[in-house]
């Protein structure tokens, strides 16, 4: 069985994405990012951008490590100090479905693998594309 790494944007506490808090409401913690990444063509959203059905256990996250630095480049400060880190999951390959821009993923969190976490102003042997 193939493994794939992915690289997810996650609270280093509570294991949620930037972009929704722990209790299920939208994250207006980290001001500007939902309503930037909403509005911009460069950021495509996961009905348009993965071609699969998304159910609530999928986790989103990146292909590779330059992916997750773009996407959230003019936050990376703000996501640092809210306290989000990028942990980095080794996955079985047909567990991951990658977007059609390659910007981004979708996986199973609960079958993955921990592998590392990273802080996301930095980087460390994982910085490379698969």
């Amino acid at each position: 069985m193939k493994k794939v790494t992915v690289f997810r944007v996650e609270h280093k506490d509570v294991g949620n994405g930037p972009y929704i808090h722990a209790n299920g409401d939208l994250n207006r913690t980290i001001a500007g990012l939902h309503n930037a990444h909403q509005t911009s063509s460069k950021h495509p959203g996961p009905r348009t951008d993965i071609n699969a059905v998304l159910y609530y256990w999928h986790s989103f996250g990146f292909p590779h490590r330059p992916a997750a630095d773009w996407w959230f480049k003019n936050f990376k400060q703000k996501l640092h100090r809210e306290g989000y880190v990028i942990n980095v999951y080794e996955c079985n390959e047909e567990d991951v479905v990658v977007s059609e821009s390659r910007k981004q993923c979708i996986f199973e969190k609960k079958k993955a693998k921990l592998v590392d976490t990273q802080s996301v102003i930095g980087y460390s042997k994982y910085y490379q594309t698969n």
